[in-house]
């Protein structure tokens, strides 16, 4: 066998050891969970008393920070508040707005939701940040719950994140 042929056949060798090992490197990625959408979710609490007796203001801050690999896409986000057994239940405002054009400007119609584009997109790296408030009985804890669903882009798999917190009941001031 000539030295021609020798290096033709390990060349083959080299590069189906090439492909197997870059196939191997991706199965290995896939199997940790590197197709996972990177996202984090965070529920703040903060309550006050409001001038009505025996109820409280409870204004839950909620955080999505997208880590650095690829982008999501939000369907849904909800928080639950739970106390004493009743569950209050509202949708943080993820929708997107439909927008109007005038002249050579952009401007947001708050009176539609946009239907060929319904979802809002966090980008590699991007955050943000939202609050809603709720009616509470200022006598008991509440535990704040936030779930968020979404998608990656070009994913078929559906993800949930849920971040929660207890509030407690503003403490008396002494006189």
């Amino acid at each position: 066998m000539s030295l021609k042929d020798t290096s033709e056949i390990l060349k083959n060798f080299a590069q189906v050891a090439a492909w197997l090992t870059g196939a191997l490197f991706f199965l290995f990625k896939f199997l940790q969970g590197y197709l996972v959408v990177d996202m984090s979710a965070t529920v703040v609490p903060s309550r006050q008393a409001s001038s009505k007796a025996g109820t409280d203001y409870l204004v839950a801050a909620v955080s999505l920070k997208k880590g650095q690999r690829g982008s999501f896409r939000l369907h849904d986000a909800r928080v639950l508040v739970t106390q004493g057994g009743v569950r209050q239940e509202s949708r943080l405002g993820f929708e997107r707005y439909s927008f109007r054009r005038t002249d050579k400007l952009l401007s947001i119609n708050f009176d539609r939701l946009s239907s060929r584009v319904p979802t809002l997109n966090l980008a590699a790296g991007e955050s943000m940040e939202t609050s809603i408030w709720f009616s509470v009985g200022s006598d008991q804890p509440c535990l704040v719950e936030v779930i968020v669903m979404g998608t990656g882009f070009f994913s078929l798999v559906v993800g949930q994140w849920r971040a929660s917190a207890v509030s407690l009941p503003v403490a008396e001031k002494e006189a």
